[in-house]
């Protein structure tokens, strides 16, 4: 038998192989989901890890709004509400950002919570991927550095382009370490009517008319950048769970390249790119096998 054959051979077997190993390696991916907190009534309390509640904190991190429950649907999914999430394999980290008071009140914290939050995420929770579905309008150092330590430390940040239709600019999306997500319209042709636009905004993913779980596990369809920041989130946590190895730089990576590009932005001639679950994991899963491949191909026989 000559020798390429005997290449060929041992490399169709290395890597026949060398998929389902991962699946045997696969670990629950950890999100901190930085928002209203958590229902565990409409979610799956096996996808809920212990958080904080860091605006009200003798409160626990039960949901009082809303809106993290619905981020939560996305990615792990709501059985009361029959939504399949995006990767319910992974546990969420509820990290109170802002809730209702004891008098009906909304009360939100600021940007030096919201960087003190960032921090403990990774340092104190061990999340490698940062749901922040909310943002301010004001440029804050304490925050930009915060979200580029998170980067450094390896943990990938995204969050929401922002929803008042024009170039108006929300921080920490606005930052070059994190990925900032526009909601792309119902048919993924295009962005949506709400979805703001400037030139930090990377991708779009759906978040219009997305059905996503109340508090008390029912159905509706709701619409926002802070839905397509959980599309892609769940994106992210499904390419590291099924391949372990990957680094958040890696995923971002794979996220870009694997866009699907429908329509063009509302803002001028460029293209967005739309992030699509099966194309990320197709590409993914080509890309492992190349690297794989290529790094084996100076093999001797």
């Amino acid at each position: 038998m000559s020798p390429a054959i005997v290449l060929a051979a041992v490399v169709f077997a290395i890597i026949l192989y060398t998929i389902p190993s991962y699946a045997a390696e696969n670990e629950q991916v950890r999100i901190a989901i930085i928002d209203t907190g958590i229902s565990s009534t409409a979610i799956n309390r096996n996808n809920i890890s212990s958080g904080r509640n860091y605006i009200m904190p003798n409160h626990t991190t039960s949901d009082t709004i809303g809106h993290g429950t619905a981020i939560a649907t996305i990615i792990v999914g709501s059985e009361p509400a029959r939504v399949n999430g995006i990767c319910p394999e992974a546990i969420l980290v509820p990290l109170v950002y802002y809730g209702r008071n004891e008098n009906g009140g909304i009360v939100k914290g600021d940007c030096t919570m919201l960087a003190r939050i960032i921090r403990d995420a990774v340092k104190i929770f061990g999340c490698r991927i940062l749901n922040v579905s909310s943002g301010a309008r004001v440029d804050c150092n304490v925050l930009r550095e915060a979200v580029d330590w998170a980067e450094k430390k390896g943990a990938l940040v995204i969050s929401s382009a922002g929803n008042d239709g024009n170039d108006t600019i929300y921080y920490p999306s606005a930052y070059a370490s994190v990925l900032c997500v526009g909601s792309a319209n119902m048919f993924n042709s295009g962005p949506a009517d709400f979805s703001n636009y400037h030139e930090s905004v990377e991708l779009l993913a759906p978040g219009e008319m997305i059905p996503v779980a109340t508090m008390n596990g029912i159905r509706l369809l709701a619409s926002g950048t802070s839905f397509s920041t959980a599309y892609t989130a769940g994106v992210a946590a499904k390419l590291m769970t099924e391949f372990p190895d990957l680094t958040a730089a890696q995923v971002r990576h794979i996220l870009y390249a694997s866009a699907k590009y429908g329509g063009l932005s509302s803002c001028d001639n460029s293209q967005l790119g739309i992030v699509s679950l099966e194309q990320a994991l197709a590409y993914a899963r080509k890309y492992r096998l190349f690297r794989w491949s290529h790094q084996k191909s100076n093999v001797v026989i």
